[in-house]
């Protein structure tokens, strides 16, 4: 007759049942200033992410029912702090994984997503067509500010330390991805240069340009074209760990 012997410690138990559930990478997203999260295009995209396992929060910073925040009076500091605010409830859910952050930014939200990444620990950051802004009147109105002067800025060569945003990807070591529009009569070339010269500390740095395509991408294949060049490189580039910025 065959001996029994004891049970050892755990045996007989489900093994994976008690590992601890795998945290979703995370993404913010900052739409430009005429774009809302309920924009076709972004809705498509968060929702594919979504499937994908992915934690998901979109900013409208011009959403003109926003308590307290009327869009006419709302400054570059307004909507940086409710980037800030979002990125920390994104970061607060307990489903998070805080080494995986990714930021996306578009346009307007791209120079905040820059500003942003200085201040909270992004591993991943991607900006298209992000536009660019003097570090004076920081506290006018962005609706007040003279767009004819901000024409003449962008076709500026600047170094990081001329700019408060190309100061914050000049200190990003995180792994970067920067989108031109071929044809974008907003955001000059120039200005897409200047990003690309101050993320000379990342991690990783790839520039795609989509063809023909204008500022807002008012064509689906252009809107497609993006999002796929995004997700592709959501999902090929593992998250560089960040060291967590001041707060």
């Amino acid at each position: 007759m065959r001996a029994t012997m004891p049970d050892k410690p755990g045996a007989g138990t489900d093994a994976t049942a008690a590992a601890p559930p795998l945290r979703k990478p995370a993404l913010l997203l900052l739409p430009g200033w005429e774009e809302s999260s309920c924009d076709p295009h972004y809705s498509v995209l968060l929702a594919e992410l979504r499937d994908m396992g992915w934690a998901c929060r979109c900013v409208d910073l011009s959403d003109p029912s926003a308590p307290n925040r009327p869009r006419e009076t709302a400054t570059r500091d307004d909507h940086l702090q409710e980037a800030l605010a979002a990125c920390d409830a994104l970061a607060g859910d307990p489903a998070v994984d805080l080494g995986a952050l990714a930021v996306v930014g578009i346009s307007y939200g791209g120079y905040l997503a820059a500003l942003l990444s200085a201040m909270r620990p992004v591993q991943r950051l991607a900006m298209r067509a992000p536009a660019l802004y003097r570090d004076e009147d920081w506290h006018t109105p962005k609706t007040q500010l003279d767009k004819e002067d901000l024409s003449v800025y962008r076709l500026k060569r600047l170094r990081a330390q001329d700019n408060r945003a190309l100061a914050a990807c000049a200190a990003f070591q995180g792994d970067a991805l920067v989108v031109e529009s071929g044809h974008d009569t907003l955001i000059a070339h120039p200005v897409i240069e200047n990003y690309l010269s101050a993320l000379g500390r990342a991690s990783s740095l790839t520039y795609r340009v989509v063809p023909g395509a204008n500022h807002g991408l008012s064509r689906p294949e252009w809107a497609d074209a993006f999002r796929s060049l995004l997700v592709g490189w959501l999902v090929k580039t593992p998250a560089t760990p960040a060291a967590a910025p001041p707060r």
